[in-house]
């Protein structure tokens, strides 16, 4: 029987099948095309940023998802705050959309604001904005 260092051909098979499935596994739990994604569209973040969120139990997807259109429509916002918002069980794509709104109806609004909204339990993106937007509005006429 044929003898690659001592080790005969189907305790190799075992081997490279067993690291095959390691290696599968291993890459689905890394967020690799996740980070991937990001990185085409233009916006860095960093990989072990992403792992760790994993380890939180955050999803990525959301996460990274918010974060695109964030930085896409020119706003400054930290990643970390998107995650602080995920954790308090707030609605991040609802903050995104709502940051974004405001920045481009001219209406100041923080990012601390719209979280903090949002936490309370307040939809930041139709009472908040329309009632500032009224008031601009009124203020023009």
């Amino acid at each position: 029987m044929l003898n690659l260092l001592g080790i005969d051909i189907a305790t190799w098979i075992i081997i490279i099948v067993l690291g095959i499935v390691v290696l599968i596994e291993l890459l689905s739990y890394l967020p690799l095309f996740t980070w991937l994604h990001a990185l085409l569209c233009g916006v860095h973040i960093n990989f072990g940023k992403l792992i760790n969120m994993r380890f939180r139990k955050i999803n990525i997807n959301t996460i990274v998802k918010g974060y695109i259109r964030a930085k896409k429509a020119k706003l400054d916002i930290d990643i970390n705050d998107l995650e602080l918002l995920y954790l308090g069980k707030g609605n991040v794509i609802k903050v995104v959309t709502a940051l974004i709104t405001a920045h481009k109806s001219g209406i100041n609004l923080s990012t601390k604001t719209a979280m903090a909204i949002d936490l309370a339990g307040r939809d930041v993106l139709n009472t908040d904005i329309q009632q500032e937007y009224m008031k601009k509005e009124k203020k023009i006429i």
